[in-house]
């Protein structure tokens, strides 16, 4: 027989079988504080510091990972080159005096819009070291506010910062986990406070790739606050970052948009690292043109399903949209890394959300973490699938759950 719950959710969800009730959801929360915990702060005070100042690199410096790439594009930025960042030779070339290691050009590129610089140039004043120090800390704290808006539980953060791709992107000092967090913030504030949710999608332009859906959902969805507001905060991004570093800079950036575009489709078949469909199928010798139609179809199916998630939601019951956003974006950008994942690990505290009020549907919890722990693959093989599988699994989740009180699940346990 179903089991009866008096939370207060709609009387068809009630009807649905789960594995765990809020109090048991919220057992499990524990779990995650006792053993996570202890963890994190080893892996944050200890290990992260350890690994920045240990003189992995060579002749004792500190390891040359993509942080490289930042700090010396902030350098650029502040010595009023920031155009030549774009010809990779040039870059390659300032990347080898500075590192005293030689870079080929388009090795580790700089690929970002002029506008990210904003962000960088201030980093760019401090030792390599130190600013990859500071932008640590500056993500981690990002990452903490995210996750307490989604969900105002200290359990949050730490499953947030736990997780693989979070795990990934301090290490190689990457901007996952404010990609992320921007997310998070702006899925979180999109009815409360439109015009803030604009303000942090505008800020996520300097990763353009995962906001690709965001005007096809907010025009669908009516919310045209944040989308003015993400506009205007795009624009004036633009505006700023060309009287700071030159309208050259964005030149130079649009037209190194081909290159980039190249240099995307030749890794796609080579770096194993690349999480998306595309990869799978190029990786797999399907042809390039083939494989981009494919993936076009996917990210186009995965919106659908997140817009009428989203007009589906109701009052305070959106985390199933949310989820289902995460999970398209990540599906629809044909470029993205294991460190990218950390997106994913946001939707899952979207559904912890809703499993913490209402209790876990049949084999969510299992399925939530198996798309977890797809994640830190990359980790040990190479693979492309994790990442894009993992998204098909909490895509599938967050439909379930925002489908769940119009079709009752009764008695079909996993």
């Amino acid at each position: 027989m179903a089991e009866k719950h008096t939370t207060g959710e709609p009387a068809a969800l009630a009807t649905v079988v789960r594995v765990a009730t809020p109090g048991e959801t919220r057992g499990l929360e524990r779990v995650v504080l006792i053993l996570g915990l202890p963890a994190l702060l080893l892996f944050l005070g200890v290990l992260l510091p350890m690994h920045i100042f240990s003189g992995g690199g060579e002749a004792g410096a500190p390891p040359v990972v993509d942080f490289a790439v930042f700090w010396m594009a902030g350098r650029m930025a502040l010595a009023g080159d920031a155009p030549l960042s774009y010809d990779w030779t040039t870059f390659a070339a300032a990347q080898s005096a500075t590192f005293t290691q030689d870079f080929a050009p388009g090795g580790l590129p700089w690929l970002n819009p002029p506008s990210f610089p904003l962000l960088l140039a201030p980093l760019a004043t401090l030792s390599y070291p130190w600013a990859w120090l500071v932008w640590s800390v500056f993500s981690v704290a990002l990452a903490v506010v995210a996750a307490r808006a989604v969900l105002p539980r200290w359990s949050a953060g730490v499953a947030f910062l736990i997780a693989p791709g979070s795990i990934f992107s301090l290490l190689l000092g990457q901007n996952g986990l404010v990609t992320a967090s921007l997310l998070g913030l702006a899925l979180a504030l999109m009815d409360k406070r439109p015009i803030a949710a604009g303000v942090f999608l505008g800020l996520l332009s300097y990763k353009p790739q995962f906001g690709l859906l965001f005007p096809i959902l907010l025009a669908a969805t009516g919310r045209w606050r944040v989308f003015f507001a993400a506009a205007a905060t795009v624009i004036t991004l633009v505006l700023v970052s060309g009287l700071a570093f030159g309208v050259g800079s964005w030149a130079a950036f649009l037209g190194a948009i081909g290159p980039i575009a190249g240099l995307m489709e030749a890794g796609a078949a080579v770096i194993v690292e690349f999480q998306s469909v595309r990869a799978i199928l190029v990786g797999q010798g399907v042809p390039g043109s083939m494989a981009s139609a494919a993936h076009a179809g996917i990210a186009l199916a995965s919106a659908a399903l997140a817009v009428l998630l989203w007009k589906a939601a109701g009052p305070d019951r959106d985390e199933a949209a949310a989820a289902a956003t995460l999970a398209a974006l990540f599906l629809a950008t044909p470029y993205s890394l294991p460190y990218d994942t950390t997106i994913l690990a946001l939707a899952c505290v979207f559904l912890a959300r809703a499993g913490l009020r209402d209790g876990a549907l049949p084999g969510e919890l299992a399925f939530g973490f198996g798309a977890c722990l797809l994640t830190a693959l990359p980790l040990w093989l190479d693979t492309h699938a994790a990442g894009a599988w993992a998204a098909a699994i909490l895509l599938a989740l967050a439909v379930r759950r925002g489908l769940a009180h119009r079709i009752p699940l009764a008695g079909n346990r996993i």
